[in-house]
């Protein structure tokens, strides 16, 4: 490994090596991003749901964010 001195002798990778790197995790992750959501976990989120909504504040809420089920095919939504 190199050092960089932008860095303060912290030690840097080539380029070539952190594009090669790069490419994987993207790779990875964009396949990872796009697996369905199980239909247990969504269970769990829809009682989540209602338990927050019986709590009935409405002070700090968010709203889920959820991705296509798992009886849903990847291109469905």
């Amino acid at each position: 490994m190199k050092r960089n001195s932008a860095s303060q002798g912290a030690p840097s990778l080539d380029a070539k090596i952190q594009s090669h790197i790069g490419r994987h995790l993207r790779d990875f992750f964009s396949a990872t991003v796009n697996e369905p959501v199980p239909e247990r976990l969504l269970h769990v989120l829809d009682q989540l749901e209602g338990a927050g909504a019986a709590i009935g504040s409405g002070e700090g809420d968010c709203e889920l964010v959820r991705g296509p089920s798992a009886t849903q095919s990847p291109d469905a939504t």
